[in-house]
């Protein structure tokens, strides 16, 4: 596994420019999603190692998408 590029670790983490539209939600650049896109930009991933990382970025973002879906439990349809 390789690590992600020293100048974008600490916390001198870069912030990005604020969207330009109200329904875009940016991700945090935190020192994992840094890690995971480097190792799928790297040309000597293979294609297994590159699914599996690529599987844990789209988690990130469905998990984002979802935070703000209000929550619902089975028992309240019983009310």
């Amino acid at each position: 596994m390789m690590a992600a590029p020293s100048c974008h670790t600490g916390p001198h983490l870069s912030r990005p420019a604020p969207p330009k539209y109200e329904n875009v939600i940016v991700l945090p650049q935190t020192n994992q999603l840094i890690a995971l896109l480097t190792i799928c930009r790297d040309k000597t991933t293979s294609r297994a190692d590159f699914i599996f990382y690529a599987n844990r970025i789209i988690r990130l973002l469905v998990e984002e998408g979802n935070n703000p879906a209000p929550a619902f439990f089975w028992w309240e349809t019983l009310i």
